[in-house]
């Protein structure tokens, strides 16, 4: 990490002045990519739609066999009978890469129904398996926090793209439905 100032005093002023000295960081690349389906004079609209479809499903393949993805929440609930409550803010997720499990998700607690957040990152990734459905995939594993172990079961449909995610934590049990991200 490099200094972002520098502190220097001068001999006839005890005064420290501060200069800043402005740290530049390597340009961000940003990849766009748009999806256009040639339309031949024989593709009918259901064609074009079982393409579509297709693409989408093969795009939600991709992202699962890459062990590098982010679940956004959009509503929650607590299990077996709680009060579903909508998710605007983007900061809520669960982050999957091949090593590690970032975790930061509202969750509710006590008789009382007080949200709290979960926020940690967990090395601790054990038992994670992927299967593929008909209509999405199933995922579930294990992860390990502070002696703890939480189990996260993930289905995400090929088909619409929502993804529901049950956490079962030691003291609560949870649902989010949402969407994947890469």
């Amino acid at each position: 990490m490099t200094a972002q100032y520098t502190l220097t005093v001068s001999a006839a002023d005890s005064v420290p002045q501060q200069t800043i000295v402005p740290v530049q960081q390597a340009p961000v690349q940003i990849d766009e990519t748009t999806t256009y389906y040639a339309v031949a004079p024989q593709m009918g609209r259901a064609e074009r739609r079982r393409l579509q479809a297709r693409d989408f499903a093969a795009r939600i393949d991709s992202l699962i066999r890459s062990h590098r993805y982010f679940f956004r929440a959009r509503t929650m609930h607590e299990l077996p009978a709680g009060r579903e409550h909508r998710i605007y803010a983007d900061f809520y997720y669960c982050a999957v890469a091949a090593d590690h499990i970032e975790l930061h998700l509202p969750i509710e607690q006590g008789s009382i129904r007080r949200l709290d957040v979960l926020n940690f990152d967990s090395m601790t990734l054990r038992d994670y398996r992927a299967s593929r459905l008909q209509s999405g995939w199933e995922i579930t594993f294990d992860l390990g926090h502070d002696d703890e172990v939480y189990h996260i079961e993930l289905f995400v449909s090929t088909t619409t793209g929502e993804a529901q995610l049950t956490l079962v934590a030691p003291r609560v049990t949870m649902r989010y439905t949402g969407g994947l991200q890469g």
